[in-house]
């Protein structure tokens, strides 16, 4: 417009004459251009999207450049769906930033009905104010457009989630206004993890989450959210700095629930630690008695006391010091003895003489470990008897020949592996195929990690991992209070894995995850439309 300058026109027709250059000239230019980029997207298509907006590097200049970059491709991307659909609105005058924030402002102090439009709708309405002239004469630029079509594709994401409570779900919507104030401020919403409003975003969902099972915490939880909302409603006014303050007491406010979900926690896992300990206990004690029984000599008296009552005694054993201790060796060469007694050779009176120069040993030590599982000791004395018996004539009929000795109920080697839900040691190793045959679990699971699984009805729940066992391989999952929600064997929860009922949730904020799930689709649908 160079060659305008020299001339001398009146302002009106210098406006005329740039209005004419814009309309005969720039709009066509336009369209050769859009031409030219179609033609370039047909033979290049875009590169597939960076997938992580928000990523970390270990240059922090790094990844402010390639979260910058991602951000721009999404609003382009954005953009470019009103820019199609509003071609002939191009040469309406767009609205300032000041006055897109002002009608926000107005906005954000207003409640949102349940049957709203969206946002993008609701702000044309609002800069209008309920003039058509307006309305006609005015547009909001692409660009800002796209910025109020991403935070509620955001706020879809985190908020509209099956875990958050609707109550919740109803209330966070009413932020979208303020959080589209603020991505106008301050960009960096979508690219720094530790922005506050972004902080608090995912504090206040990840919160209502966790309250969900249970009706005590969810109401206080909820009024906690509700004085939340109404404080940065009522008060946020392009200060950013409020977004800290209200997160920082509403920790304060949550911190007795975290408390005691991590309590809960810890109280699941001390549990599952005790009956992997248990279990540990009782293969170490199949172990050392089960090969003694398969002399074919020993009695069915002596084989059912050493797998019940002195079994569980050596399981007690086992928990109090393992099997490097004094005591558990003591106590299995008392079960290994009793066996060796009974499978020697000879004749009755010979046998008879080997057992009673081992009671002197035997009987001390056996009534002290019965004592320890329940037994008198009038009992103890009734049960050697039968056990000398045995051992002296094997062939014996312990019925015709004395008091019946009582074995008291309880676990014994062959029950208490089936209570505990774990397989006996000569069958613990599955064959190879059927090894072979188990999928795979996710690398990322790990103690601490959470795991999403989808119901028979659709609907999603989510559990934390909180500790994996040694021997029975058992998952221990607790829910958002801490509590134990369920265990799962390893085959198990690969196979939810396989059918795609169970899935890792990302250890980042959700709303981290939700911007990279946009930043995805908004990428595949930008490669298919090409």
């Amino acid at each position: 417009m160079s060659c305008v300058d020299p001339l001398s026109l009146e302002p009106e027709v210098r406006v005329l004459a740039l209005r004419a250059f814009e309309k005969c000239v720039l709009r066509k230019l336009d369209l050769l251009y859009r031409q030219l980029l179609r033609q370039i997207d047909a033979a290049a298509p875009p590169e597939e999207p960076a997938p992580d907006v928000t990523a970390d590097a270990d240059d922090p200049g790094v990844a402010e450049t390639a979260g910058a970059e991602a951000l721009d491709s999404m609003l382009t991307l954005l953009a470019g769906r009103h820019r199609a659909s509003n071609a002939r609105d191009a040469d309406k005058r767009p609205w300032s930033r000041r006055e897109l924030l002002a009608a926000l402002r107005t906005l954000q102090r207003h409640d949102e009905a349940a049957d709203a439009p969206p946002l993008l709708e609701r702000l044309r309405q609002e800069l209008a104010g309920g003039s058509d002239s307006a309305a006609e004469r005015r547009r909001i630029d692409d660009i800002d457009s796209a910025v109020v079509d991403l935070v509620e594709l955001v706020f879809d994401l985190v908020v509209h989630h099956d875990d958050v409570p609707q109550p919740c779900q109803v209330l966070l919507r009413r932020l979208k206004p303020a959080y589209v104030r603020v991505a106008f401020l301050d960009r960096k919403l979508f690219l720094s993890r530790q922005h506050p409003a972004r902080c608090l975003l995912d504090e206040v969902t990840g919160n209502a989450a966790t309250a969900g099972g249970s009706a005590d915490a969810h109401g206080q939880v909820h009024e906690h959210i509700r004085a939340l909302v109404e404080r940065v409603l009522a008060e946020f006014d392009e200060d950013l700095a409020l977004f800290g303050r209200v997160l920082e007491e509403f920790r304060s406010e949550t911190q007795k629930h975290r408390a005691r979900a991590e309590a809960s926690e810890a109280r699941s896992v001390q549990a599952a630690q005790g009956r992997e300990r248990l279990a540990q206990a009782w293969h170490a004690v199949v172990d050392c008695v089960e090969p003694l029984l398969a002399e074919p000599r020993v009695h069915e008296l002596l084989a059912d006391f050493l797998r019940r009552p002195w079994a569980q005694f050596l399981a007690l054993v086992h928990l109090a010091g393992g099997t490097d201790a004094p005591a558990w060796r003591e106590n299995v060469a008392v079960a290994r003895r009793l066996v060796e007694l009974s499978s020697d050779g000879g004749d009755t009176h010979s046998r008879a003489d080997r057992v009673t120069e081992a009671s002197r040993e035997l009987v001390p030590l056996i009534a002290r470990g019965l004592s320890r599982v329940g037994y008198q000791s009038k009992d103890v004395s009734v049960l050697w008897v039968a056990l000398w018996r045995v051992i002296v004539r094997p062939d014996s009929d312990v019925a015709h020949t004395g008091p019946r000795p009582i074995l008291l109920q309880g676990p014994t080697t062959q029950t208490a592996l089936k209570h505990l839900d774990i397989t006996a040691p000569a069958a613990v190793e599955a064959p190879a195929a059927d090894v072979a045959k188990q999928p795979p679990l996710p690398a990322g699971l790990v103690v601490g990690r959470w795991l999403q699984i989808r119901r028979d009805d659709g609907a999603t729940e989510r559990f934390k991992l909180g500790w994996i066992g040694v021997v029975r391989r058992k998952y221990l999952f607790v829910d958002r209070n801490g509590r134990r929600a369920m265990e799962l064997d390893e085959q198990s929860l690969a196979e939810l894995f396989a059918d795609g009922r169970a899935s890792l949730v990302d250890s980042d904020s959700r709303m981290s995850g939700a911007i990279n799930d946009v930043y995805r689709r908004l990428g595949a649908e930008s490669t298919a439309g090409t």
